[in-house]
């Protein structure tokens, strides 16, 4: 009996130790009062200070702390350090994560505006205002059209230059068929890149503006026809035909009256408007033409050392008038009789230069 009763109480005494074990089983911790290591087995009273164990209420780490207990202070790992982001032009140097700035922006750094350009930051590219476009100087017989400001150069040297003269084609002027017809003498009214539009300097012919009496314009005129047919085949080589431009030429209207002006046409050959014969030629003294002595011997009116009148292409106070120029270089509005057969023809065209 006696030794029945000790192997009871050793079992009793095991399963106790077992169940204290059992009960107090977990993790070891640390003590917030003392800061020592305890073991699970001394479960949530700290052995050395009587502190009660706590569960940390974590507070994520950041830039400048670790993660840390807000109750008790203990701290886990390290800081996460700041993210900086490099300062731009605008904005200091500042942390992606807690959003912390170290000194200024950097400021921008401007390009002045150039002609097409407006000012830009170098560094980040904003712009501000527009481009200073540019400052066209225009085009020389040595000199492509250029900037005066960048030095920029569109196209390439005038072959001629607005007012000067030259020669291109052929037709009979002194009246002496024996010695071939001359070449013709044009004066050069506008430059446009590779073509210039050329005036001829004297009245080659005595033609009326229209064969018939009737209403006409410059669109139905016997003029027109023969410009575009008798003179061109006999003023011209097939070669210099080429370098003709066919241009619309407008219907112009009379400033003074209002005569129908007709349609717009497609020419190679033609005559200044009113309009256009006041623009290129300014002053009455720049409209003073000679008819050549084959055009006088034609029938042209000449007045003082050969001057004499000729064409344009608008309508005069009537459909049985064209405009004219005087021997005088006044412009006459109301015109002459389109049967008149003593008035010159200076003819027009768009000559390619290259």
């Amino acid at each position: 009996m006696k030794t029945m009763g000790k192997r009871t109480a050793a079992i009793i005494l095991a399963l106790m130790l077992a169940f204290a074990v059992t009960a107090y089983a977990g993790t070891d911790w640390i003590c917030a009062g003392c800061g020592r290591h305890v073991q699970a087995v001394f479960g949530d009273i700290c052995p050395y200070c009587g502190a009660e164990k706590h569960e940390h209420t974590w507070q994520e780490a950041t830039c400048e702390k670790p993660g840390t207990c807000s109750e008790c202070g203990e701290t886990e790992g390290a800081p996460l350090g700041h993210a900086w982001q490099e300062a731009t032009c605008t904005q200091p140097k500042t942390c992606t994560r807690c959003g912390m700035t170290e000194g200024a922006p950097l400021g921008h750094a401007w390009q002045e505006a150039t002609c097409t350009q407006p000012k830009t930051c170098t560094r980040c590219g904003m712009t501000e205002g527009a481009p200073l476009g540019h400052v066209w100087q225009e085009a020389t017989r040595t000199q492509p059209k250029t900037c005066t400001r960048c030095g920029m150069t569109e196209g390439g040297p005038l072959l001629i230059s607005v007012g000067e003269t030259m020669l291109f084609g052929h037709y009979e002027q002194d009246n002496d068929p024996s010695n071939g017809s001359e070449e013709i003498e044009w004066i050069v009214l506008a430059v446009d890149g590779d073509t210039a539009t050329l005036i001829s300097r004297d009245a080659l012919d005595c033609v009326p503006y229209n064969e018939s009496r009737s209403s006409v314009t410059w669109e139905s005129c016997s003029l027109r026809k023969w410009l575009n047919e008798t003179f061109l085949n006999t003023a011209f080589t097939a070669e210099e035909q080429a370098r003709l431009a066919t241009v619309t030429v407008t219907a112009d209207a009379n400033p003074k009256y209002s005569t129908n002006p007709g349609k717009a046409t497609q020419d190679r050959v033609f005559l200044l408007s009113i309009m256009e014969a006041e623009e290129y030629l300014t002053a009455d003294d720049a409209r003073v033409c000679k008819a050549t002595v084959y055009a006088a011997a034609q029938g042209a009116w000449t007045k003082d050392s050969g001057r004499c009148g000729w064409w344009l292409r608008s309508p005069g106070g009537d459909g049985s008038h064209a405009a004219n120029v005087y021997n005088d270089g006044s412009v006459g509005c109301g015109g002459r009789s389109i049967l008149s057969n003593d008035v010159g023809v200076r003819p027009v065209l768009v000559l390619r230069l290259s």
